[in-house]
C-alpha cells in the first residue's frame, strides 16, 4: 500500500515524474512520466508515459516487470521513489 503521506503529495504537490527500467541483460533506461494515478485502494499507481517512450518501457517491463518511479515537485525539490512490478 502506498503511504497516505506520499498519496497527497502525488494528489496536490508533484509536478515531475520519471520511470526507470532494465532489460534482463541489466542494462538501465529511463523513461519520462507525463501523469499518474492512483487507485481507490491506494495499492496500484498508473504511470503514463508518451508514446515514444512506451516500446522502450514495456519491453523492459515484459523481460523482467520491474519498475521504479521518482516523483518531484519542482521548486522544494521534495521526491519521493515508488518500485513496483508490472
Amino acid at each position: 500500500m502506498i503511504p497516505p503521506k506520499i498519496i497527497r503529495f502525488l494528489e496536490e504537490r508533484a509536478s515531475l515524474g520519471f520511470a526507470g527500467t532494465r532489460d534482463g541483460n541489466l542494462v538501465p533506461c529511463g523513461h519520462r512520466v507525463s501523469g499518474w494515478q492512483i487507485d481507490a485502494s491506494g495499492r496500484t499507481l498508473t504511470a503514463f508515459v508518451p508514446q515514444s517512450s512506451a516500446g522502450k518501457l514495456v519491453e523492459s517491463l515484459l523481460d523482467n516487470g520491474r519498475i521504479a518511479v521518482t516523483f518531484e515537485e519542482v521548486g522544494t525539490h521534495e521526491t519521493y521513489q515508488i518500485k513496483g512490478r508490472y
